[in-house]
């Protein structure tokens, strides 16, 4: 099973990324932002929408994502292992009751 990451399909802008990673999207600004800090990606505007900004794999991205991709297939295969399909679904809303958590915190705070 693939991990869905913002890697399986180049060019997604923010608010799809947030949603295939289950990233918050005030968090994944920082991700990104670091990320092409370190020359894995590269912001590009949108040529119809300058507004819309979407999200390239660098040439060092992709040897990143070729070096990770199947340690994180394995992770997912050894959860899958010892979870029931119903216990995987409880994590997954679970993790997504994290995540509202959070979000909901973040936005109170400011």
């Amino acid at each position: 099973m693939a991990c869905p990451a913002s890697w399986d399909e180049d060019g997604q802008n923010l608010t799809s990324i947030a949603e295939r990673t289950r990233i918050v999207p005030t968090v994944l600004v920082g991700i990104i932002d670091r990320l092409e800090r370190d020359g894995r990606v590269e912001r590009r505007r949108s040529k119809q929408d300058r507004r819309r900004v979407h999200i390239f794999l660098t040439e060092s991205g992709h040897a990143l994502r070729d070096d990770v991709a199947p340690l994180v297939d394995e992770a997912y295969v050894q959860l899958q292992a010892v979870l029931s399909a119903q216990e995987w679904r409880d994590l997954y809303s679970a993790i997504d009751k994290l995540i509202e958590s959070d979000a909901a915190a973040k936005s109170s705070s400011t």
